[in-house]
């Protein structure tokens, strides 16, 4: 499953779910880059860019835009792609 479906199943979840005035709360995604460095030199793929046009496409790119629709956590241990 690519990052694009698995938002845009999240979306359509969240859209069916049942929202915060009865006590739930969104399915938010947690997406960690991997050896950004190693992509970013071997391959010249800078996958910080590559997930922020994602998000960007969504709308998702902020946390205002993206809490109440799909809730998103970015970790990445290399300072660099943050």
């Amino acid at each position: 499953m690519t990052l694009n479906e698995t938002i845009e199943l999240l979306i359509d979840l969240n859209a069916r779910a049942p929202n915060r005035e009865t006590g739930t709360y969104p399915v938010g995604l947690y997406i960690e880059t991997k050896q950004y460095e190693w992509y970013l030199t071997k391959f010249g793929i800078n996958s910080a860019e590559v997930v922020l046009n994602t998000l960007k496409a969504y709308g998702l790119d902020t946390v205002e835009s993206s809490s109440s629709k799909v809730p998103i956590i970015l970790e990445c241990f290399e300072s660099q792609s943050l």
